[in-house]
């Protein structure tokens, strides 16, 4: 996680999200920075929402990770949170996050540039539910 914050461009993915906030309306909300901190953990580690807000509040490297300073995990965000941040950002701000992280992993050879990532949980499955018949003929 420590070398992991070293090199991800922060700043270039702050400045595609910038876009999805205003100023002028509401509160203060939780900087960007440690939004897509967050969201970067939940993916790497593939946690829950109320998972990976229990690892920031619990575990130091997330947090120094994330950019969380400790006077803010007593009042850290709700789970909830991070749905209401999703559907804000869609899915425009959330490919914004993973394309320029990707260029990094390619541009540091990390993924070869020849290769196809894909998301294998959304292919067409026959799903089959066990039954006590099919576990008869199984066993």
């Amino acid at each position: 996680m420590v070398i992991l914050r070293q090199i991800i461009p922060w700043q270039r993915i702050i400045d595609k999200l910038a876009c999805y906030y205003d100023d002028s309306k509401g509160r203060i909300g939780t900087p960007i920075r440690t939004i897509v901190g967050i969201f970067i953990v939940l993916k790497l580690r593939s946690l829950s929402d109320r998972t990976v807000v229990n690892q920031v509040k619990e575990n130091r490297y997330i947090q120094y990770f994330c950019n969380v300073p400790d006077e803010d995990l007593s009042t850290f965000m709700h789970p909830s949170n991070l749905s209401k941040l999703r559907k804000r950002f869609g899915i425009k701000g959330i490919e914004a996050i993973e394309a320029v992280i990707f260029d990094l992993l390619r541009v540091t050879k990390v993924i070869d540039k020849s290769t196809m990532l894909i998301d294998s949980t959304v292919l067409p499955n026959n799903i089959s539910y066990p039954t006590d018949i099919g576990l008869i003929f199984k066993a």
